[in-house]
């Protein structure tokens, strides 16, 4: 576990919990065989899929509250943050370095989920006023600061792959937009940012 302080919050309004996830898909391997005779000889061929396998190798979190918790699973697939302080004005940068630890190519996407139900990012401003920005990157640009103007995005994720031994990085940012909605106090709040990477199609 990692905790990371901050300034000191001020105020107090609910809790959030924050759970982002680089699953693996599975997909099961295919193979096929052939047998041709030709002038006595006979051919066998086993081709397989390959394997798909991403991983959270690096994070790191920003934030004005002293007391967010982030804890990274062991098998590096899911980061849990949970702010038990929410406040009107609370925010939160995050940056995933996700690494492709498989044998494929891979097309990435994200979706934002609630009660395992997919929403957009205007829902959960109007759900819970967390005003929500993220995107695929590939360096923090010359500055070598993430959240800056001269970050470089991933330039089109209908076009580029993640390729295999190689790294991108997610960058999360939240904001607790809350201050004239004081029906949120004590309320809690709960949703997931899902990131897939699959070889089958793009994102």
């Amino acid at each position: 576990m990692k905790r990371h302080n901050h300034r000191r919050p001020v105020g107090k309004n609910g809790r959030l919990l924050f759970f982002a996830l680089a699953p693996m898909l599975f997909i099961l391997s295919s193979s096929f065989g052939y047998a041709q005779w030709a002038d006595h000889v006979t051919t066998t061929a086993h081709l397989s899929s390959g394997t798909e396998d991403i991983l959270i190798t690096h994070y790191n979190a920003t934030s004005n509250s002293e007391s967010v918790d982030i804890i990274i699973a062991l098998d590096q697939k899911s980061i849990t943050i949970e702010e038990p302080l929410l406040f009107p004005g609370w925010q939160l940068n995050l940056t995933i370095e996700i690494h492709n630890n498989g044998t494929l190519a891979l097309w990435m996407s994200s979706k934002i989920q609630c009660d395992n139900e997919n929403i957009t990012e205007t829902q959960l401003l109007n759900l819970f006023r967390i005003d929500y920005t993220d995107g695929f990157y590939l360096e923090p640009g010359p500055d070598n600061t993430w959240f800056t103007a001269d970050d470089e995005p991933v330039p089109d994720l209908t076009i580029w792959q993640l390729l295999p031994n190689d790294n991108w990085y997610k960058l999360e940012g939240l904001f607790f937009d809350a201050q004239e909605y004081p029906e949120l106090e004590g309320e809690s709040v709960t949703f997931q940012i899902a990131i897939y990477g699959s070889f089958t199609g793009g994102p």
